[in-house]
């Protein structure tokens, strides 16, 4: 029995072996089909997106998604490297359909960039950029729609507790210098830094104002509940 044991030893310690690297190599197959799945996945998003607007795309980053939210893309192309979009991957009717705000992130890229040419011309009106986040932002973003409202934040030393005629001077003036540049925002913030309220105007709803009457008119009726005073 003692001659025995070692050999019996030997053959659980192979048998053992075995089993580990039979383990490991399943593993290892796994894993490397998943991987090569996974890269076929992003091909095709990268595909579509080349297809869709005929640039050469990378992937920026990757989010793997949930059973909420599908997965999704970061994505830029090689000419546009600080344009960084989303696009999505979903399931619909047994199909694979993706979508991206390519578009609405350039136009947002394209605004900022008009707004920081025009920033002397904007501080010399009394305005400056915020401290925190971009100028120009997504208020809204739909990449299936590609709907969004893109909003421009300016801050001030102004306390827009009261408004002075000299101020609304300024809002107009600003007004008339994006008007007139086509800056492609749909809302306005105004805001001291120091103070939690500021201004907000949607040039949606204000794009017939001309004068700083009408302006004033305005502001005064979307504060209702604590109105904003107009000195003279």
């Amino acid at each position: 029995m003692k001659k025995k044991l070692p050999m019996i030893l030997a053959v659980c310690v192979v048998a053992v072996t075995l089993g580990i690297l039979i383990i490991f190599g399943a593993l290892f197959w796994l894993f490397v089909g998943h991987a090569n799945d996974s890269q076929i996945e992003d091909d095709k998003a990268i595909e579509f997106i080349e297809e869709k607007y005929g640039m050469e795309a990378k992937i920026v980053s990757i989010n793997v998604g949930d059973f909420v939210e599908g997965q999704s893309y970061e994505m830029a192309f090689e000419e546009q490297a600080d344009v960084v979009f989303t696009v999505k991957k979903e399931r619909e009717n047994g199909a694979t359909v993706y979508w991206d705000d390519y578009e609405p992130v350039l136009g947002t890229h394209e605004a900022q960039q008009q707004v920081n040419k025009l920033m002397p011309q904007i501080e010399e009106l009394g305005f400056t950029k915020p401290l925190g986040g971009p100028m120009v932002r997504h208020a809204a973003k739909d990449t299936k729609t590609g709907e969004t409202a893109r909003r421009l934040v300016l801050e001030t030393e102004t306390s827009y507790k009261t408004l002075e005629a000299n101020e609304l001077q300024g809002i107009m003036k600003l007004l008339d210098l994006l008007r007139n540049q086509n800056i492609d925002v749909q809302v306005i913030k105004l805001s001291n830094r120091w103070e939690p309220d500021g201004i907000v105007l949607d040039l949606r709803e204000i794009e017939g104002i001309q004068s700083v009457e009408e302006v004033e008119a305005y502001i005064v009726s979307k504060t209702p509940g604590d109105p904003v005073q107009v000195d003279d």
